[in-house]
């Protein structure tokens, strides 16, 4: 996790003495998110796509709980098609055209744009790659939209 300042959208990458008005944001998305909102495409929210969904409070239906000897009860997540990135914009924002892979959110519970990304797998390497890429791709598609700041 980094942090980013709300108006300059200057990247922090230290995780103490984080100063004031700057929020967080994951490593791998940070730099398409400054790109964005350096070009007047404001960001509400965003997510680059995790690993272990659970342990970023994503929310998983399909899970079963097991006991271990020591009485501990782990959840375990069937990780398959849990794994996403999306960006929500702020109120207003519309998109003329969007990155690869990415959908506009239809069944969203918000007015604000939102995009995502899907990736499947269980292959841990493969699911790096694929966010990775993901981000990549991403961050040229950015760069080559309109300013909106003039």
């Amino acid at each position: 996790m980094v942090h980013m300042h709300q108006e300059t959208f200057e990247i922090w990458i230290f995780m103490t003495d984080i100063p004031d008005n700057y929020f967080p944001v994951d490593e791998l998305i940070a730099l398409p998110i400054q790109v964005l909102n350096r070009k007047g495409y404001i960001t509400a929210a965003c997510c680059a796509g995790h690993l272990f969904p659970a342990l970023y409070g994503n929310y998983v239906e399909n899970h079963k709980h097991i006991t271990i000897e020591d009485g501990t009860v782990l959840r375990i997540f069937d990780t398959e098609d849990v794994h996403e990135s999306y960006i929500m914009f702020k109120e207003g924002i519309v998109l003329q055209t969007l990155p690869t892979g990415f959908e506009k959110d239809d069944d969203n519970f918000s007015t604000r744009m939102t995009i995502r990304k899907p990736h499947s797998g269980n292959d841990t390497y493969k699911l790096v790659g694929d966010i990775v890429e993901s981000m990549t791709q991403l961050r040229e598609w950015a760069l080559n939209l309109l300013d909106l700041m003039n």
